[in-house]
């Protein structure tokens, strides 16, 4: 599975996935979807992300959503700012919409 054809057909245009390319393996080749993951494993969605917090999780969605905004990778001089965005979420709910409005109200944004 490490022929570049079928890492350009299930890759998403900046990265890949051996999982990805897995299902479309099973399903192009051998002509059935995959079985169904077990049931002790762990799906995650960004909503299910939001609902259950944490510092890790809110960082790198914060970080991550500062990349996107600025189109600029984040420094080591935007912990502050990423910080700050992290106590604004805090402050209220924490979830996605309370994050995404504290990155477009933060002084990367603001000062760009």
């Amino acid at each position: 599975m490490a022929h570049a054809a079928i890492w350009k057909v299930t890759a998403n245009g900046t990265t890949t996935s051996p999982i990805l390319r897995g299902k479309w393996v099973l399903e192009k080749f051998v002509g059935k979807p995959p079985s169904p993951p077990p049931p002790t494993s762990r799906r995650w969605s960004l909503t299910s992300a939001a609902r259950r917090p944490s510092a890790s999780s809110s960082i790198n969605t914060a970080t991550r959503l500062l990349i996107d905004a600025t189109g600029a990778d984040v420094k080591f001089a935007d912990r502050e700012v990423i910080e700050q965005i992290i106590r604004d979420a805090r402050a209220k709910d924490c979830g996605l919409r309370t994050l995404l409005h504290a990155v477009v109200q933060s002084r990367s944004l603001l000062n760009k």
